[in-house]
């Protein structure tokens, strides 16, 4: 291991940032998987609903995201991080 990485291992706010960030992506994909294989699988979803269900995955980012990243570039990162991982979580 490099002595780059090695430094930032023994960060234990990097440690911390690295692991809630892996735990939540983890999360994620397990979601973006779960959600159309329990609605094709188990709730007999037409094509066409998939596609609805995907768009209504996606909207809000193409609908709010370059106004939000505006905005929320005004406040300090940490909180936010904290924040939208929660909302993720709910």
């Amino acid at each position: 291991m490099s002595s780059k990485v090695e430094g930032l291992l023994k960060n234990a706010d990097f440690r911390r940032l690295w692991i809630g960030q892996t735990t939540s992506q983890f999360g994620t994909q397990v979601a973006l998987l779960g959600m159309p294989l329990v609605a094709a699988l188990y709730l007999g979803a037409s094509p066409m609903q998939m596609g609805l269900l995907g768009f209504a995955e996606y909207a809000p980012f193409i609908i709010f995201g370059l106004f939000a990243g505006v905005w929320i570039d005004r406040f300090p990162r940490r909180p936010i991080l904290v924040a939208a991982n929660f909302f993720k979580v709910v």
